[in-house]
């Protein structure tokens, strides 16, 4: 739990360290405010109840700073003070709540965008992900919960520091209310030990849940033709409705164990309160200690959300603990990428050649490439289903890191730990477009930019690819929206958005893996064409 509480308390400190810092120094301000906001009450009660305990006194008489006529003066003077101070506090909480939200919310982010980076930037991740899918399922479910634990670890320190004043308080007020106040901070305890298992067991079944929810979702999303060409679509939507109707129940019970205790001992609260005015309420005992009776009661009725805070907090660590683990497993296998010496290759001016280059795909088949080719050429790679030609394209590409062997660029040889290229374009036959304009698809811009309008690399690729089988002309490129999957456009179609895509780029090795099997034969060579005849210096 410790461990836990460090590695949050970190990350969160790293996402804004003034934010931190001043949160820090505000939560023992507003704990101060609040216990003078408690106390504030006494002397007006004893005002109200015994004037002279409070006029008489010589600590009064020494440092209160107004002047006042009588005692109907004195208590307004004390009433203003007492919803100043009160008001004061408030603003200081409000304002302690919205940096906690903050830094827990910062932190999250900061942390979703670094492991996204190394997911889609640096080199490693495909020799350090095996399991790519459970990493995206640790991203998508497990992080998104990083900012509720912040919260609570941020909330923990700030109840604590109310808490340690309250207590210091209380002991010098009377300290007789510690047992009290003790004896409901071991019922907490208990009834915290009493659920920890449950607690537990939820976790992993969110976890569990959530993964499975993760994965038919992007069936849905990826796979809906198969859906529909199967008719698999109501046992998907029964599978998913099941999970979601099971999350749901898991959340509502993990919310009743977390809450029970506060109710619980708020209801004991008012019976003890109910009991004492009962026993009291004729005698001179009560009259001649209303002010001190009230502020204890309210320092108990201040404390018990202090511990249900300490016990929802740490029940959300426990309840947490599985995803925490996932997260700080996938930042451990991305450590040693800080300590990666590994350049980015970024030209090749004469010849790439593979010497004895070896990949073995699961203990089934062992490849063996010796090949080079010149800067400039075009060539063909043909063989049979099977036979090794998209595996040496990901080994060229950097896209399989674990081979074998030597790979020799301009007669500079790299290994599997040094070779890292960044020249490639590569088409695959099934492209990936996303939501937005056909623009946007091919530049990864804004299809606003008004100085995209005359680009005459953004024309010419137009004209290379033939976007007009696409759209009207080339003004559409900026207004044509595609979805996902892009069902109103043709396999053909996708693939010159594909193409126009990577020469957008301005790769110095354009690879096209079957990347024009949806075209026509002479829409195919068309496009060749045109591509050797307007990047005669590109190897293809």
């Amino acid at each position: 739990m410790l461990k836990t509480i460090k590695t949050y308390l970190k990350l969160a400190e790293k996402s804004s360290p003034p934010v931190f810092y001043i949160f820090l120094i505000l939560s023992p301000i507003v704990a101060i405010t609040q216990t003078v906001g408690i106390i504030s009450i006494y002397p007006i009660i004893t005002l109200i109840t015994d004037p002279i305990i409070i006029i008489e006194n010589t600590y009064f008489k020494k440092y209160f700073p107004f002047e006042f006529r009588d005692t109907k003066q004195l208590i307004f003077i004390l009433v203003i003070s007492f919803i100043i101070i009160n008001i004061l506090s408030l603003i200081i909480f409000f304002k302690i709540v919205i940096l906690q939200r903050y830094l827990a919310g910062k932190a999250t982010l900061d942390l979703k965008n670094n492991l996204l980076s190394k997911l889609l930037i640096k080199k490693n991740f495909q020799k350090t992900i095996k399991n790519k899918s459970t990493f995206i399922a640790v991203v998508e479910n497990e992080i998104n919960k990083t900012s509720m634990v912040i919260e609570s670890i941020l909330t923990i320190f700030q109840s604590s520091s109310i808490f340690i004043v309250f207590l210091l308080s209380i002991i010098y007020l009377e300290p007789i209310i510690i047992l009290i106040i003790f004896s409901i901070a071991l019922s907490y305890v208990i009834l915290f030990i009493l659920s920890k298992n449950k607690l537990k067991n939820i976790s992993f079944s969110e976890v569990d849940l959530g993964k499975k929810m993760t994965q038919h979702s992007l069936y849905i999303n990826l796979g809906l033709k198969d859906l529909i060409a199967l008719k698999i679509g109501e046992k998907i939507y029964n599978r998913l409705k099941n999970f979601r109707e099971k999350l749901f129940k898991l959340d509502v019970y993990k919310i009743a164990i977390i809450m029970f205790p506060r109710y619980f001992f708020e209801i004991i609260l008012y019976l003890m309160i109910g009991i004492f005015l009962l026993n009291f309420l004729d005698s001179n005992f009560l009259n001649k200690n209303l002010a001190k009776i009230t502020i204890l009661f309210l320092f108990l009725w201040k404390s018990i959300p202090l511990f249900f805070n300490f016990s929802r907090q740490a029940s959300i660590l426990l309840a947490n603990k599985d995803s925490f683990e996932k997260i700080m497993q996938t930042l451990k296998l991305f450590s040693s990428e800080k300590n990666s010496k590994m350049k980015s290759i970024n030209n090749f001016n004469k010849s790439i050649e593979f010497k004895k280059v070896t990949f073995q795909f699961e203990n089934i088949k062992n490849f063996e490439y010796n090949f080079k080719f010149n800067k400039g050429e075009k060539i063909l790679l043909e063989g049979s289903s099977g036979s090794g030609k998209t595996t040496f394209l990901n080994i060229l590409t950097g896209l399989l890191s674990d081979f074998k062997g030597i790979i020799s660029i301009d007669d500079n040889n790299y290994d599997i730990k040094t070779y890292n290229p960044k020249f490639f374009g590569y088409v695959i036959q099934q492209p990936f477009l996303f939501s937005g304009t056909i623009f946007e698809n091919i530049t990864f811009q804004n299809s606003k930019s008004k100085r995209f309008k005359n680009n005459f690399k953004l024309k010419k690729i137009y004209e290379i690819c033939e976007l007009n089988n696409v759209v009207y002309n080339y003004e559409d490129i900026f207004k044509k929206t595609i979805e996902i999957d892009s069902p109103d456009l043709s396999g053909g179609q996708k693939q010159r958005i594909s193409i126009a895509r990577v020469l957008y780029s301005e790769p110095k090795i354009l690879i096209l893996d079957e990347a024009t099997n949806a075209l026509d034969k002479n829409s195919e060579t068309k496009l060749f064409n045109n591509i050797f005849k307007y990047y005669p210096k590109l190897t293809v």
